[in-house]
């Protein structure tokens, strides 16, 4: 069996959207006989998926979270930047068979204290992206290490298509050993939403995702929706419809 390692860099709170991937992996391996070490922020004992982890037999790690206050978060850059990779390094075990790192955003790969445990890894390395944004500019040392560490890595989980090209859009490069992975659906009701109720609108759509175009790309809706085929869609459907009858009917 595998000893596999996993590491989430959230720690903002006892959970969020990224970590549902990564947990139902923890859970399907742990059912399957692998040993399943996960590092995680210390908040996260609170969740009711990770005390349940645990008690089927994961070993579970905590760090520190970050505080909120502008001066301890200071000192906290300085010490991701020093010394945490190494207490890190010392907390968790040292030679895994595979070492997995979970980021919400992508640019968290070449950031430490993630980035020297992945380069200073003697097992394989998997890295799980859950967001690369669709505007992003990186600093000439940040682009050249996230590059490195993507070309290296043994597999590159996207969770959509759309983030695997805006990463390679804005390092100029291809990944090898890119994986599109679905995030899990983890809704409380799969029931339908009603539409509101209101006379004047005559059209109506729907976007599943937040209004936060910097992070969700509605820019790209936008573009779809100014375009002559949206704006012309109903007599081309029409001139679409006359050809098809009128062969139907030859």
């Amino acid at each position: 069996m595998a000893r596999v390692q996993i590491i989430t860099t959230y720690d903002q709170g006892p959970y969020s959207a990224c970590e549902a991937l990564w947990l139902d992996l923890a859970e399907a391996a742990v059912a399957a006989g692998h040993e399943i070490e996960v590092l995680l922020g210390d908040s996260a004992k609170r969740h009711k998926r990770t005390s349940a982890l645990a008690a089927k037999g994961a070993r579970l790690r905590y760090r520190a979270s970050i505080p909120k206050s502008k001066l301890l978060q200071l000192m906290r850059k300085v010490w991701d930047r020093t010394l945490a990779a190494f207490c890190l390094s010392r907390l968790i075990d040292s030679r895994p068979d595979i070492r997995i790192l979970n980021v919400g955003t992508i640019s968290e790969i070449a950031l430490d204290p993630w980035a020297r445990l992945l380069e200073e890894s003697e097992a394989p390395i998997g890295v799980i992206v859950h967001n690369s944004p669709e505007i992003r500019t990186y600093s000439r040392k940040t682009e050249q290490r996230l590059s490195r560490l993507l070309q290296s890595v043994a597999r590159a989980y996207f969770v959509s298509d759309r983030l695997k090209n805006n990463a390679e859009e804005q390092l100029l490069t291809r990944i090898p050993n890119v994986v599109t992975v679905r995030n899990p659906v983890n809704l409380d009701s799969y029931d339908m939403e009603p539409w509101p109720e209101d006379s004047q609108v005559n059209l109506r759509f729907a976007v599943v995702g937040r209004l936060d175009a910097h992070i969700k790309g509605q820019i790209r809706l936008l573009h779809a929706l100014s375009h002559d085929r949206w704006s012309q869609r109903a007599r081309t459907h029409a001139r679409t419809h006359a050809r098809t009858h009128a062969r139907t009917h030859a």
